[in-house]
């Protein structure tokens, strides 16, 4: 009987972990919930993992949905489904680090006000904008401007 041969890591798989949350983000606007929570499932068990098997499939938290996406990434360093949703929904990851911006929230910002960076949303707020896009009031505002404070200091 063979054996997949288990591959000691030198780092937790921080990138790989990372794409995966990123398709997650892009699979819940599409409304793909049940499968981005299996890409968020397989992205917080790699944070934790000393080591991948070749064969994904033998990871527990890895469900079916997620396995080709990691086999990618191992083979070649790169996921194409996160490319192309990358190339659709460029502001995402971006967007989406900003609390209390989701990624339909994100989504609708970007498509109401065509911000793309923290920095366009900076500017929708200086210029009173922000509130004006749909779902967003003025305790969401307030959050959104912490946020950004946060990262400000969390870049310095």
């Amino acid at each position: 009987m063979a054996r997949w041969r288990h591959t000691t890591l030198p780092k937790r798989y921080e990138e790989l972990a990372d794409a995966l949350d990123e398709i997650a983000l892009h699979l819940r606007v599409t409304g793909e919930g049940s499968t981005a929570r299996d890409y968020e499932i397989a992205a917080s068990g790699l944070r934790t993992a000393e080591s991948i098997p070749m064969d994904p499939a033998e990871l527990d938290y890895i469900a079916e949905s997620v396995r080709d996406s990691v086999a990618e990434w191992r083979g070649y360093g790169e996921i194409d489904k996160l490319q192309e949703f990358r190339e659709k929904r460029p502001y995402m990851s971006s967007l989406t680090r900003i609390a209390s911006v989701g990624p339909k929230t994100a989504q609708t910002i970007n498509e109401e006000t065509g911000a793309s960076s923290i920095e366009d949303i900076r500017q929708l707020d200086d210029d009173g904008q922000l509130e004006e896009v749909s779902g967003i009031g003025p305790k969401t505002a307030t959050t959104i401007r912490r946020s950004i404070a946060q990262l400000d200091e969390t870049v310095k």
